[in-house]
């Protein structure tokens, strides 16, 4: 599937959506304007059958470092048939579009315009924080963006949990530990955060 059709696929779904606060970005739909977070539907596309495609919703938390779009938090949206891959042909372009519009509208009411800033996502997610290394990392994150009293707890209890895990002794987790240790250490986390959040706006070109 190339990128131009995901285009003509989502010019001909935001006009039918219940908000107008929806535009194109890349091989996405995003919510704008974006704020902390980076919210809206991603078209994975196949790596198989060139016809083929994911709907994925999801959130990514911009201070969180990352120099691509996380699907981590989020889902498939499911063809009516509960099917994980949909099929994409000009000659039913209409009828695609209609089908996908209601399905993106209920997951828009029913969560991304619910989690519509750092605090929100911490309340959201903190119950899964144990879940990956990715949950727990955007939680204490998020915590410590909103300023909340628990933020240096929950970066501690991070660091705990990294120092127990066996991917400690990646590459990857090694600067996520120092990463979580500067937020402490460095006095003001929201600062620290703020530059991140900066960074990772210009590696996706947002």
């Amino acid at each position: 599937m190339k990128t131009t059709e995901i285009t003509r696929i989502s010019k001909e779904i935001i006009p039918q959506l219940n908000n107008s606060y929806w535009g194109i970005y890349n091989e996405s739909m995003i919510i704008e304007p974006v704020n902390e977070l980076l919210r809206g539907v991603y078209f994975n596309k196949s790596g198989v059958a060139k016809s083929q495609f994911e709907l994925c919703y999801f959130i990514q938390p911009l201070y969180v470092p990352f120099n691509f779009i996380n699907l981590s938090f989020g889902d498939n949206i499911k063809t009516p048939n509960n099917k994980q891959w949909w099929e994409f042909d000009n000659n039913i372009l209409e009828q695609l579009s209609n089908t996908i519009t209601p399905l993106i509208n209920r997951v828009d009411s029913n969560f991304l315009s619910q989690i519509d800033d750092a605090e929100n996502f911490y309340k959201f997610y903190k119950s899964d924080k144990k879940k990956t290394i990715r949950h727990f990392e955007a939680v204490a994150y998020s915590a410590a963006y909103s300023n909340l009293n628990i933020a240096n707890d929950t970066l501690t209890d991070f660091l705990s949990f990294l120092r127990k895990r066996e991917e400690m002794k990646l590459d990857w987790v090694k600067q996520i530990y120092f990463n979580t240790e500067k937020l402490l250490e460095g006095g003001n986390p929201k600062s620290i955060l703020n530059d991140w959040e900066i960074e990772t706006r210009v590696a996706l070109k947002l």
